[in-house]
């Protein structure tokens, strides 16, 4: 009789080991089928950012930004960093230098400080710059920004020329930094 009672403890064993291993393959097939439907989301995820100024879409998709997204922020960098009065100047130079990345911050505080210095001490001096083209290459973490600049003392027009800007940057965590802001100098011949 003991003989019997061992046997059914035996089966029993058994069976109960067949359905753990069964349950432990079902969790397991759940647990890789959720990895890639979790991975499947966050690589398709579309975050749509609002900068002060919006006029189209701009979105994020997985981690790379639209191409409206980044002229939106040219413009937006571009209004901050070359449309100014020597009032205005400072106000938006600080403002502009929210979208510095820590790396290159102290560096443009000091340019654009002692650029809205030089304003404030000159007097009455204005400046506006109108975009014709934005290339963009994200593949170098670069923006080229070609327009004209007209500087204004009081009445009377100082000068106009075409200009040409680049803006490197870097876009981390979803957010634009700018690494770098500065004219383009045309070599001589060219």
């Amino acid at each position: 009789m003991r003989f019997k009672i061992y046997m059914n403890e035996l089966a029993n064993a058994k069976h109960n080991n067949r359905l753990l291993k069964f349950v432990i393959v079902v969790m397991a097939v759940a647990i890789v089928f959720s990895f890639y439907y979790i991975d499947r989301i966050v690589t398709r995820e579309k975050i749509v950012l609002l900068p002060p100024e919006v006029h189209s879409k701009m979105v994020f998709i997985g981690d790379r930004p639209s191409k409206s997204y980044f002229d939106e922020m040219t413009r937006y960098v571009v209004s901050l960093a070359l449309d100014y009065t020597s009032a205005t100047a400072r106000g938006q130079f600080a403002e502009l230098l929210t979208l510095f990345a820590p790396s290159s911050f102290k560096e443009y505080q000091q340019v654009f400080y002692n650029l809205a210095d030089r304003l404030e001490a000159a007097g009455n001096i204005s400046n506006v710059f109108y975009i014709n083209e934005i290339k963009l290459y994200p593949k170098k973490g670069k923006i080229v920004v070609i327009g004209m600049n007209y500087t204004y003392s009081a009445n009377s027009l100082l000068s106009q020329e075409t200009r040409e800007y680049q803006i490197g940057y870097k876009v981390q965590n979803g957010r634009f930094f700018i690494t770098s802001f500065g004219r383009v100098q045309k070599e001589a011949g060219k």
